[in-house]
This record gives structure tokens, sequence and C-alpha cells, in this order.
């Protein structure tokens, strides 16, 4: 049986408890979960208030105690962001990748337009071809007709943003 990967992505701008509460919530269900804070983003500079080498350094310490957790802070290394389809082709040698979510980047799903569809590159085909973990945080539950077609909720007990 694959190996199943959940690659969390987020700015961890700082790491909170509520990013603790998704890695918490997501390590009974996969084999190993990868915290990758992401690099800058044209489109979020905010993502950067926090610079990224105390991101890296706080992203390690939220993380490092968690067994089957490892933090990969390529981006954060090399200032850049990674695409999902370029994060996908990175893990998927190790197993079956499940790329985590909101509930808010699937709503509109059903119409094709989701933030996955409109934001992402190639987003209309990594919704059909990507597996994905959409996190239902209190309050947040997606509706069924939103969810992509390889994908699973996992509710979350923590709400929160940094």
């Amino acid at each position: 049986m694959a190996k199943r990967l959940a690659i969390y992505v987020a700015s961890f701008n700082p790491p909170g408890r509520h990013h603790r509460a998704v890695v918490e919530a997501l390590r009974p269900e996969f084999d190993q979960v990868i915290v990758a804070p992401e690099g800058p983003r044209p489109d979020d500079p905010a993502a950067e208030d926090v610079a990224s080498i105390h991101r890296a350094a706080l992203t390690d310490i939220a993380f490092h105690d968690l067994p089957d957790v490892r933090v990969d802070l390529a981006d954060l290394e090399e200032a850049r962001h990674t695409k999902a389809r370029e994060l996908h082709a990175r893990f998927s040698t190790e197993g079956e990748t499940w790329h985590v979510v909101t509930a808010a980047q699937v709503r509109n799903g059903r119409d094709g337009r989701s933030r996955i569809h409109l934001r992402w590159e190639g987003g209309a085909e990594l919704w059909r071809e990507l597996h994905f973990v959409v996190l239902a945080r209190p309050g947040e539950s997606p509706a069924p007709e939103d969810l992509p077609p390889r994908s699973r909720v996992l509710a979350v007990p923590a709400a929160g943003s940094s």
C-alpha cells in the first residue's frame, strides 16, 4: 500500500495554535504530514509580514516535536512560491499526495469558480486530478457539491488565521 502524504502549505506568518491543530488532526489520517511555509507571493504581499528567516525558525519550533511531521523550508530558502503541480511532482515519488486546502478555497467549486479554479495555475485541471483534504473549521463546512472529485473533508477543532 502506498504511503499517504498530506502537504500543508500556508504562510505560517507566524505559525499559531490553529496551524498546529490542523497538523494534529491530519497526523492520524496520513503516514506523513509535510508542513511547507510558502515563499513570497506577488498576489499576497502580506504573507511576508514576518521575515522568511523568522517564519522558518518559528515553523521548525512549532512542529519539530510531532512524529511523522516534516517541515519543508524549500520555498523560504529559495525565496520562491512553489506551485501545487510542482509540489505534487516533488512529493509523489514518496507516495500518494493530498493537498490540504480550506473550505473557502473550494467554495463555488460546483460552478468552476473556486479559488483553486481561478487562482491556481492550471486550476481546473488540478481540481480534477489532485487529491484534496478540505479543512472544515468550526462554522466552515463546505457544501458537498463544491468539493473536488478526489477529496475528503477533515473536521478541525480550531479556527484561526495569522
